[in-house]
């Protein structure tokens, strides 16, 4: 029954189409009128799109500069856009910038076509000054006593203002950018002191001033008017107050004080070697020195020469034995105990004599020693009573080292036996070596050409049975005698 509802509805429906698309009147085709082709319809807006410049900065839209300082403009990128999207590059023509010119300027990139600006972008540039004068006080009296130069502004000097205080001149000055400089003068002298106004140094037989200046208020030099007064005694430690005293062209007196403490020397440790013999020889160069040195040289065997100045013909000897490898150790400068150990100032000039004869030979000073008569001399309290106590004292506060001897080879009488003095040699570094307690040394005279053959005999043994020679340095362990004065 459902179906056949259906069927009729769809027949009366395609009936009624058929009666309206039949019927006489108008058709659908003469409503509508006829379309022109695709090709003749006008452009209509946002069709196509003509060419275009776009043009974009490189670096910074901002750029801070310093008076004079040189600019390298970074530039700009042009390009003219067709309308596919295609791209072609443009010239750009740049404004300038001047550096030298305070303030705020705009350096404009514009794209010119045919003669026509169609595009541009800018950056700004500023230029400022934050330099201060240079504010310069002039080493002599005048009027001016001063200069100030700017960056920007050139020549200020008139414009420094000048203020005098109690103790001080002080001097300013503002460019127009509103830096500012500033300088003084100190009244008076000035004393200035390296290291300060209290300072220590090492015990040492010379006194070294650690250093002190003195100008005026324009930094002209017065070091030589300088008046010093105060004792010390650089090798013995302790507080020493030194007064210095200046006065300038214009009467001004200046006067400070500086405190110098003298403390003991650092010395580094000693090291006992095993098998390690110290040959020393006593009151050359001589004429015989030269023959020990050439027989030395034959085994490479290194020994410890106590110089003196006693015959200045053979002084180069010296600097021969330092070059080849030997030790140079101080004895005296003239071997006369009675000068020597007449007070200590008296040992420590003779001292100082005959270090400047080891630095012009040798290129240093030694810090090894050897006292004439060696420390256990009695001879010297003739002289003066308790000198030997004193100068091993001295010595070893002041970073030396001072060698006695525990070997004794050469007889005592003017009769040599080479045999004699060869086992004396032989038995007593064996022995001290043997104990290990401390080092062999001997005790010998390069005055004496025999040692010459005696020494190479201990050589030729040493050798043999596995001994070093060397010469005594700052970490040979010392030998002492026991002190009699």
């Amino acid at each position: 029954m459902k179906k056949a509802i259906l069927w009729l509805i769809l027949l009366l429906t395609v009936a009624a189409l058929c009666v309206i698309l039949f019927m006489p009147g108008p058709r659908f085709k003469d409503v509508i009128p006829d379309l022109p082709a695709l090709q003749d319809l006008p452009d209509l807006p946002g069709n196509t799109e003509p060419p275009h410049a776009e043009i974009e900065l490189i670096g910074d839209k901002e750029v801070v500069l310093e008076y004079g300082q040189d600019y390298t403009d970074p530039g700009a990128e042009a390009w003219l856009v067709s309308a596919d999207g295609s791209r072609q590059p443009l010239a750009i023509e740049p404004s300038a910038v001047d550096t030298r010119k305070l303030g705020t300027a705009e350096v404009s990139y514009s794209v010119i076509i045919d003669g026509e600006k169609v595009a541009g972008v800018s950056r700004t540039v500023t230029v400022q000054d934050t330099v201060p004068p240079e504010l310069t006080l002039l080493g002599e009296p005048g009027d001016p006593d001063y200069s100030a130069l700017d960056n920007a502004d050139g020549d200020i000097t008139d414009r420094v203002q000048r203020t005098e205080e109690a103790d001080r001149i002080v001097y300013t000055v503002r460019d127009s950018s509103g830096n500012e400089a500033s300088a003084e003068r100190v009244k008076g002298p000035i004393l200035e002191f390296e290291g300060g106004e209290s300072v220590q140094i090492p015990a040492d037989y010379r006194f070294f001033e650690p250093g002190v200046t003195a100008v005026d208020m324009y930094g002209r030099d017065l070091s030589d008017r300088l008046e010093v007064t105060g004792e010390i005694v650089p090798w013995e430690p302790g507080s020493y107050e030194f007064t210095y005293t200046v006065t300038d062209d214009f009467g001004q007196t200046v006067t400070r004080t500086r405190t110098i403490e003298v403390v003991p020397a650092e010395m580094p440790e000693t090291v006992l070697q095993e098998k390690v013999i110290y040959l020393t020889f006593d009151d050359g160069p001589a004429e015989t020195t030269e023959a020990l040195l050439d027989m030395l040289a034959k085994y490479d065997a290194k020994v410890t020469f106590f110089v003196t100045y006693s015959d200045p013909r053979y002084v180069d000897m010296i600097g021969r034995a330092y070059r080849e490898g030997h030790s140079i150790g101080l004895h005296a400068y003239k071997h006369d105990a009675s000068v020597i150990y007449a007070s200590e100032e008296a040992y420590f000039d003779n001292f100082d004599k005959m270090q400047e004869v080891i630095k012009e030979q040798t290129g240093e000073y030694t810090r090894i020693v050897r006292f004439v008569g060696g420390s256990s001399n009695s001879s010297s309290a003739a002289f003066c009573p308790g000198i030997m106590t004193a100068l091993a004292e001295d010595l070893t506060t002041m970073g030396y080292r001072y060698y006695d001897w525990n070997i004794q080879p050469e007889p005592d009488d003017e009769n040599v036996d080479l045999d004699r003095s060869f086992v004396t040699l032989r038995y007593g570094a064996y022995e001290y070596c043997e104990a290990g307690e401390e080092p062999p040394i001997s005790l010998q005279h390069d005055t004496a050409g025999w040692n010459v053959f005696v020494v190479e005999r201990l050589i030729q043994w040493g050798l043999e049975n596995g001994y070093t020679f060397k010469g005594i340095d700052m970490t040979t362990p010392e030998v002492h005698h026991p002190i009699s004065n």
